[in-house]
């Protein structure tokens, strides 16, 4: 096992988009790359992020959402927040109508990015040849994507399943999550809540703003994120520890 992936010479080797649950304290992320590294020499290699909150698949997905309209059709963006690593879940490639690449748990991770081809990945000649049951991300993550960024056909990856399905569900009105300025990052959309104001707990925060400035400092504000979502904030502050807002919470429209 682990013989395939490097690159014929003078053949491109497409970029590779990483997002991961794994943080940076820990030597997970470059352990990873330097897999990736070993097998798809020359490689582009993106952090797309790693502090993806421990096991939130839904903030993955969310992130994963909304970056891929930012990066080239023939982006490999590999994803791991993978609760389930070690289980007997699935791993699955799949393709949207760009032509992007994903590759992740069958989680939910991939509901969201439009995909139209997968498959369910088996070839295990690709993996390194010792599996743990703990870091797949190393072992079979990284080592697929190489193989993958350096122009192996899909098809070999492993039979074809049905695309994971978009979420269908409507916003179910709470906070998403937390960015790093303490802004709560909500799941609602902008055209539900004009002309009315918004309420996160027994908080009220007012109708929608255009900017930070239209309100003074330290006056709360709800605006229209660069997700393009509802966001709550305190201009010049930090909303989330002010207010003890956490994930999950419920954001009310009247």
């Amino acid at each position: 096992m682990g013989s395939q992936g490097h690159a014929a010479s003078g053949s491109s080797v497409i970029p590779i988009a990483l997002l991961t649950d794994f943080g940076h304290q820990d030597p997970y992320v470059g352990i990873m790359k330097g897999v990736l590294l070993s097998r798809a020499p020359g490689a582009t290699v993106v952090d797309l992020c790693h502090e993806i909150p421990g096991q939130r698949i839904g903030v993955g997905a969310f992130f994963l959402k909304a970056a891929i309209a930012y990066f080239p059709n023939e982006t490999l963006f590999v994803a791991v927040v993978d609760p389930g690593v070690g289980s007997k879940r699935s791993i699955l490639w799949g393709r949207n109508k760009r032509g992007q690449q994903f590759l992740a748990p069958d989680n939910g991770l991939l509901d969201d990015v439009g995909i139209v081809s997968a498959r369910r990945v088996k070839n295990r000649s690709l993996f390194l040849s010792e599996i743990s049951a703990t870091f797949h991300g190393r072992d079979i993550f990284a080592p697929t994507a190489a193989a993958l960024a350096c122009g192996l056909d899909p098809v070999k990856l492993g039979p074809k399943v049905k695309p994971p399905r978009k979420n269908k569900k409507g916003a179910s009105r709470s906070v998403l999550l937390i960015d790093r300025f303490g802004n709560a990052v909500t799941d609602i959309h902008p055209e539900s809540v004009r002309g009315k104001s918004i309420w996160v707990g027994k908080k009220k925060i007012g109708s929608l703003q255009k900017t930070y400035s239209s309100v003074k400092p330290g006056a709360l504000l709800a605006l229209i994120g660069s997700y393009g979502l509802v966001e709550c904030s305190v201009r010049d502050g930090d909303f989330a520890s002010v207010f003890k807002i956490k994930p999950g919470d419920r954001v009310h429209v009247r």
